[in-house]
């Protein structure tokens, strides 16, 4: 089987969707996932991991050794997959306002690259996603 070449990757859709990055409203800018959730984590966590209903929020997992851990949350929801389990810490930590702890509104838009075309503008605007921070958007 050929290898596509990257030349002719360039202009199609998946090369596309591979170079999505996001940005925070207050500015931050994310290549990958990794550095979004981890900029979420650090203005809508608390130190203590107390939530917005008063209860410790963390992920926990049993003790054994088998791979049949389910997500759990120290405040005692058990959850059927990660996704469920992020949607609980959004619930718990992200203020209906998206106001974080530095007191700075943090929402997220998806940045779609540049037009690679002159004349082609189907990807010139941004595109409002949903993630931590965004439920309400400004």
């Amino acid at each position: 089987m050929n290898r596509p070449d990257p030349a002719d990757m360039a202009d199609s859709v998946l090369c596309r969707k591979a170079l999505l990055s996001s940005r925070c409203a207050c500015g931050e800018l994310f290549r990958i996932e990794d550095d979004r959730i981890a900029h979420f984590v650090s203005v809508f966590v608390p130190h203590d991991g107390i939530g917005n209903d008063g209860q410790q929020h963390q992920e926990v997992g049993d003790d054994d050794d088998d791979d049949d851990d389910v997500p759990q949350c120290a405040c005692g929801s058990i959850f059927p997959d990660i996704d469920a389990l992020d949607s609980h810490f959004e619930d718990a930590f992200v203020p209906p306002d998206s106001r974080g702890i530095d007191g700075r509104i943090h929402t997220v838009t998806t940045l779609r690259p540049r037009a690679s075309h002159p004349g082609d503008h189907s990807s010139d605007a941004d595109i409002e996603v949903s993630a931590p921070g965004s439920a309400n958007p400004p």
